[in-house]
């Protein structure tokens, strides 16, 4: 099922009524409504088609997305309770602190939290507050996973405990360049606290926008990114002007133009609705239907083409991996000992990045210059 399918069946899903979603449902071949399945499956977002289309699958697919959906409420409800618990001990400890991404999407936005599944708890602190953040953290129980430079990376180290990941954020994801001071300047009180913050709508919907760029666009679902702005827009008042305006004063991309680029999914009219350039929007829609042949491009053939290669702060970013703990994480070493594995692991390590470093070097993916001109001219970088 290619990308315009997908996304036209998923704006079913989300826009038609149970009655127009069955009669074209119906005129799908079962190989098209079995190739949609497996793919918003395999995106994470089984339980939006059960809850939209319940009465259009097999009773064996009912059962097994039956099975599923208990499955997840009550990871859901464990997850819930857990939350609320460490809100509280943060807030009682007078510590700044917003929810963001899926554990704030999920649970203030979605029809239920089953329909939008998370992993990794994404906290962001008031930057004066993160230090002390992550010391309480630590006092009570969570460990790092493995380390990060400050320098490159929006949260700091990843914190495990009791099977689950929390990652704090010093600033939000992709918003490069950009204060985090300036950002918590729009968040508002959550339930009157002070405390506890959430985004406002339209940071929230930029930050949605932002965070799909991670990694050149090439991580976030088409399901996550569509679905995520949808009901993000349906629960809460977004002004599209002053979006516009709040994007120009950080210093980000416009995100109407990307959401614009799907007017299979929000409607033949929105890009007027949401102040979209064209040319933009256009150049959005040829990175998602290229991205999918550099799913498995790696980091390092970006980093080759990068503006800022060969400087100082470039090779920093390279030889991040070669911190010990970030080895021992990436080996599956463990956290203290087995030292003459560690030494193996460095030297494989090194070997393995003067290769693809000199292969990148004299070899490059066909058609990678091409995507890469697309994202700077959808972000209005040239």
């Amino acid at each position: 099922m290619n990308l315009v399918e997908f996304i036209t069946i998923l704006g079913w899903f989300y826009n038609d009524n149970a009655e127009e979603l069955l009669v074209k449902w119906s005129r799908l071949t079962d190989e098209e409504r079995d190739s949609f399945m497996e793919r918003i499956t395999e995106e994470g977002f089984a339980m939006f088609a059960m809850w939209k289309g319940d009465g259009l699958f097999s009773e064996d697919t009912k059962a097994r997305l039956f099975d599923m959906r208990c499955f997840l409420q009550l990871q859901t409800l464990r997850n819930e309770a857990s939350l609320k618990r460490l809100y509280g001990e943060l807030e009682s400890e007078g510590i700044r602190f917003a929810p963001i991404k899926g554990i704030d999407l999920s649970y203030r936005f979605y029809p239920s939290p089953v329909m939008r599944l998370f992993g990794d708890w994404d906290i962001w602190f008031h930057p004066d507050d993160f230090v002390r953040a992550k010391a309480f953290l630590l006092e009570h129980g969570w460990r790092e996973k493995l380390t990060l430079s400050d320098e490159f990376h929006h949260h700091g180290s990843p914190l495990v405990k009791s099977g689950r990941t929390l990652e704090p954020h010093r600033t939000l994801p992709c918003f490069h360049g950009t204060s985090p001071h300036d950002l918590w300047r729009h968040t508002e009180p959550c339930n009157g606290s002070e405390c506890r913050r959430t985004l406002e709508p339209e940071l929230n919907l930029l930050l949605c926008a932002r965070h799909a760029s991670e990694n050149e666009y090439r991580v976030v679902s088409i399901s996550k990114l569509l679905l995520d702005t949808a009901f993000l827009l349906s629960g809460a008042d977004v002004d599209w002007q002053r979006l516009k305006e709040l994007s120009k004063e950080l210093g980000q991309p416009y995100p109407g133009n990307l959401f614009a680029a799907f007017p299979e999914f929000f409607g033949e009219d929105f890009p007027q609705k949401c102040l979209a350039e064209r040319e933009k929007a256009e150049a959005y829609r040829r990175i998602f239907e290229q991205r999918d042949q550099f799913k498995c491009t790696r980091p390092v053939e970006f980093m080759m083409m990068s503006r800022e290669r060969y400087s100082a702060k470039w090779f920093r970013k390279a030889c991040v991996v070669f911190h010990q703990k970030n080895m021992r994480h990436k080996y599956g070493l463990p956290y203290s000992g087995a030292y003459l594995r560690l030494a193996m692991a460095y030297v494989a390590e090194t070997f393995s990045k003067a290769f693809r470093f000199l292969r990148c070097l004299f070899t490059r993916r066909k058609g990678l210059e091409e995507y890469i001109h697309a994202i700077k001219n959808a972000e209005g970088m040239e």
